[in-house]
C-alpha cells in the first residue's frame, strides 16, 4: 500500500495465533483497532473491534489462551527509514465484550488485548527481601518473574537510582513489586519521581525530571496541513487540541505543591521527626522542560507566602532513619538496624511533583505516528485564538513551551491513523 497523506497506515499483519500455532487472519473484518501507552500505566495494552460476517466467534472459543499479532507501519517515500517506524508486537487477548447481531448474517464485538507480562504478573507473588539499588532490584525482579531482560529488546530505559537499600516485597505481584519500588525510589539528585511503563520499545524505568532535562524531540506544529510534496512534513502537524486543565491552586494547596509538613515516627526506636518544605524545596530539586515555574505565588487572607503554609498538607508515616544510629538495635538486632525506608524523602515530595505536573493538560489529535510515544518530550508552539497584534500572532505565550508525552493512543481504521496525545508540564515560558 503507497502512503498518500499522513493520516494513512498500512497494515501488514492482523493476525489470532490461537493455542498450537494455527494462525487466523482478521484483517479483512476488524472494524477499529486502539492502542494504549501510559506512563501511569505499567503496561501497553489496546482493543480490536470486529464486524464479523464469517462466524469467527463462533468457530474459535475465545478463553484467553489467543494471542494478537500486530505489524502496522507508515510506508513513507524518504530515504529516513526512522520517519514512522513499524509497529510489531504480540498481545494476549484477555476479554471480548459487547457482542451484539448487526444483521441476520453478521455480529459486532471487542477483543482487548494487553502486554502477556501483565497477565504473567498477576499468577505470580513475591514475598522476598531484597538489597542493593533499586534499579538492580527492578532489574532482577524483570529478568527473574517476567523474563524480561535488557539484552532480550524488551527493555528500553533504565535509569540508575540513589542509594543501598534493603526492602521487602509484602506478597505483591512482580507489577505490583516494581510499582512499589518505584513509589520509592529517587534519582541522583534526590527527586522521587520515578515512573514504571512499556511503549512500542519496551519497558521504562525512569525519573520524569530527567525526561524534562532534555531537549525536545519533535516540535508540535498547528499550520495548514496536506500541503507540502513530502507528508513527512505533515506528521508532526497537529489537526485539533483541546486544554483540560491549565492551572488549580485548590487542589494544589490541598496536594502539598506549595508547602507541607511530614511527621515520621518509629515504633521501634520511639522517635518522632518532623519536617517542613516549601515549594522551592522540592521543586529546585528537578530539572524542568520550561524556564519559570507555575503559580508560585500563592497568598492567603493574610497575604502570608505559599512557601510557609506547612499546614496545607500534613502527612504521618512510619519513619525509621534514627535506626541507623541507635546503639541498642546496632547490638541486639543488627537487622533492623540495616533495613532503612528513608520515607521522609518521598512521601510528601512525590505527591507535591505530579500534582504540579498534572496541573497542565492538553490533549492533541495528531496525524498517526509511531514515534510519538508516552515518556518523551515535545514542543508546542500553540497557536493565538485571535491575533490582536502583531506581538500575539507569535502563538499563545500562556501554552507555548516543552510538554511531556503522558499518554498515547493510536486509533487505526482501514482508511484514517490519528494519535491521541495527552500531554503535561510543570512550568511554563510565560512572562520571559
Amino acid at each position: 500500500m503507497s502512503i498518500q497523506q499522513s493520516t494513512q497506515a498500512d497494515i501488514k499483519q492482523l493476525t489470532l495465533i490461537l493455542p498450537g500455532g494455527v494462525k487466523v487472519g482478521i484483517k479483512e473484518i476488524f472494524d477499529e483497532i486502539n492502542i494504549f501507552e501510559n506512563v501511569m500505566f505499567p503496561c501497553s495494552s489496546g482493543n480490536i473491534v470486529i464486524r464479523d460476517a464469517i462466524g469467527l466467534a463462533s468457530k474459535i472459543n475465545f478463553d484467553g489462551s489467543e494471542r494478537v499479532l500486530i505489524e502496522i507501519t507508515k510506508d513513507v517515500d524518504s530515504d529516513d527509514t526512522n520517519l514512522s517506524p513499524v509497529y510489531n508486537k504480540t498481545f494476549v487477548i484477555y476479554k471480548k465484550t459487547n457482542r451484539a447481531q448487526l444483521t441476520q448474517n453478521s455480529e459486532i464485538y471487542t477483543l482487548h488485548f494487553v502486554a502477556e507480562e501483565f497477565l504473567l504478573s498477576q499468577q505470580k507473588k513475591i514475598r522476598k527481601t531484597y538489597t542493593g539499588t533499586y534499579t538492580d532490584i527492578v532489574r532482577q525482579i524483570l529478568r527473574e518473574y517476567l523474563l524480561i531482560g535488557d539484552l532480550l529488546g524488551d527493555v528500553a530505559n533504565i535509569y540508575e537510582t540513589k542509594g543501598i537499600h534493603t526492602i521487602t516485597i509484602p506478597n505483591l505481584s512482580p507489577i505490583e513489586a516494581i510499582e512499589f519500588i518505584t513509589k520509592r525510589a529517587s534519582s541522583n539528585e534526590g527527586v522521587p519521581d520515578f515512573l514504571f511503563w512499556q511503549t512500542r520499545l519496551g519497558y521504562n524505568f525512569m525519573p520524569v525530571s530527567w525526561i524534562m532535562s532534555n531537549s525536545s524531540q519533535y516540535k508540535i506544529t498547528f499550520g495548514v496541513k496536506n500541503i507540502g510534496e513530502l507528508i513527512e512534513y505533515d506528521m508532526y502537524g497537529a489537526r485539533d487540541f483541546k486544554i483540560l486543565s491549565q492551572f488549580n491552586s485548590a487542589e494544589n494547596i490541598a496536594s502539598g505543591v506549595y508547602a507541607g509538613t511530614f511527621i515520621g515516627f518509629d515504633t521501634l526506636t520511639r522517635t518522632i521527626q518532623t519536617t517542613k518544605l516549601n515549594f522551592d524545596d522540592v521543586y529546585k530539586l528537578s530539572s524542568h522542560a520550561n524556564s519559570n515555574g507555575m503559580n508560585t505565588k500563592i497568598y492567603n487572607k493574610e497575604n502570608t507566602p505559599a512557601t510557609e503554609m506547612y499546614d496545607s498538607r500534613i502527612t504521618l508515616y512510619p519513619f525509621q532513619l534514627d535506626r541507623a544510629n541507635n546503639a541498642y538495635l546496632k547490638e541486639n538486632d543488627s537487622e533492623s538496624a540495616n533495613i532503612i525506608d528513608d520515607s521522609h524523602n518521598y512521601i510528601l515530595q512525590r505527591k507535591s511533583i505530579f500534582a504540579n505536573l498534572l496541573q497542565k493538560r492538553i490533549r492533541i489529535v495528531m496525524p498517526g505516528n509511531f514515534k510519538l510515544m508516552a515518556g518523551i518530550l515535545v514542543d508546542a508552539d500553540f497557536p493565538n485564538q485571535f491575533n490582536e497584534t502583531d506581538k500575539e500572532k507569535d502563538g499563545d505565550k500562556s501554552l507555548m513551551g516543552k510538554y511531556m508525552i503522558l499518554s498515547v493512543r493510536h486509533i487505526i481504521r482501514y482508511d484514517k491513523h490519528e494519535t491521541i496525545l495527552e500531554v503535561a508540564t510543570d512550568s511554563t515560558n510565560y512572562g520571559t
